[in-house]
């Protein structure tokens, strides 16, 4: 793992926008806490895993870690996401309550690597789709398909999404990672709880 240091400010990997909830919005109705760390988990067909983070050790932004991610062109992967929040002892799997909570939330792939759902960026050579779904039959993406079609470099952006109903309306759609597509994120409604930007390469 590498310390990015002109990579700092480019990640965002925050707790979940309503441990503020005394202080604002009152829409929101759970609470999952810090999350410390982002790790993507690529298994290919023969059952081997590789796994790259992002991590933030202490919790403030300070001295950040992110793996370059190396990938194998021609090479299907399903493509685990595991978020973690690494100040407890033993450290908190976030992701369980992500997937609890999966109405509100959803992950989506962007970046110029990456078509897909989500992204349809001239020359990626990543191909992302949608491998799970949350109790209204909606994308998650906790779990996906990424398949390395091309040798290539480029970057991949691993966003959550934080989409609560409001006004008793649902924010979370089937259209939503469309809708980011085509309008980026500013098109869809609810925050961002993670965001982060690995570089990716395919050889």
């Amino acid at each position: 793992m590498n310390l990015h240091p002109a990579l700092l400010m480019l990640p965002v990997l925050v707790a979940c926008s309503d441990v503020k909830e005394d202080e604002d919005d009152h829409h929101h109705d759970h609470n999952h806490g810090v999350s410390t760390a982002l790790t993507l988990h690529f298994t290919d067909g023969a059952g081997t895993t590789t796994s790259f983070a992002w991590e933030d050790p202490e919790g403030d932004g300070v001295d950040i870690l992110i793996d370059d991610i190396a990938l194998t062109s021609g090479t299907a992967y399903e493509l685990n996401v595991e978020v973690t929040n690494q100040l407890e002892d033993p450290p908190e799997d976030v992701t369980t309550e992500i997937i609890a909570h999966g109405e509100e939330h959803q992950f989506f792939f962007t970046g110029s690597a990456v078509v897909g759902p989500a992204s349809d960026s001239a020359g990626a050579f990543l191909e992302h789709a949608y491998n799970d779904s949350d109790a209204d039959g909606l994308p998650l993406g906790v779990d996906n398909l990424m398949t390395a079609t091309a040798t290539g470099s480029g970057e991949l952006t691993v966003t959550l999404r934080h989409m609560p109903p409001e006004s008793g309306n649902a924010v979370k759609t089937a259209s939503s990672a469309e809708d980011v597509k085509n309008g980026g994120f500013s098109a869809i409604g609810g925050d961002n709880d993670i965001q982060v930007t690995f570089v990716v390469a395919a050889d």
